[in-house]
């Protein structure tokens, strides 16, 4: 299907910084797909898989975040802002939060890849990493998935010894 013919808007989508693909910015529910595009400001917007029709967008600012789905909601973790969104009302902000995950370098930088930076959902909470291989910080961080607090952080590279030659790679 197409969009309106705004060729613009998918070329910002699929080569946002010169010219590298990022491919894995998006995720398909049942109804919905969910991506976020343009350059240097990013938006995440809803499109209907069946007709291709816009149903909202959300200003995501600068961040480049990772993303995961559960049942009616997303979930939104970039290095300036954390969201949940209710995808059955219009991708309405059930919390925000506003931490500073200083090590957080996105998806654009260290050509890194969902294998490696993934969001792990649990019944009440969410992990991920704030780190990359830009980073020499790595933690596991934890989050109520119902209001946002950080339950848990985890200094990774502490838990490695600082020996030649070695190194930490989380996935």
């Amino acid at each position: 299907w197409g969009h309106n013919n705004d060729t613009s808007r998918w070329a910002a989508y699929y080569f946002p910084i010169g010219h590298v693909s990022d491919y894995w910015r998006f995720i398909t529910t049942d109804s919905l797909y969910l991506f976020y595009h343009g350059t240097p400001s990013q938006t995440l917007e809803a499109v209907d898989i069946k007709d291709g029709s816009s149903k909202w967008k959300h200003d995501l600012g600068t961040d480049h975040p990772v993303m995961a789905w559960h049942g009616d909601f997303l979930y939104v973790i970039g290095d300036k802002s954390q969201l949940k969104l209710d995808l059955q009302h219009g991708g309405k902000a059930l919390w925000t939060k506003d931490n500073h995950f200083a090590g957080d370098a996105g998806y654009v930088m260290g050509g890194e890849d969902p294998v490696y930076r993934p969001m792990v959902l649990t019944d009440d909470t969410l992990w991920f990493i704030d780190g990359s291989c830009l980073s020499d910080h790595h933690k596991l961080v934890g989050m109520k998935t119902s209001d946002g607090t950080i339950v848990q952080t985890i200094d990774l590279a502490a838990l490695v010894a600082k020996n030649a030659g070695e190194s930490l790679v989380a996935v």
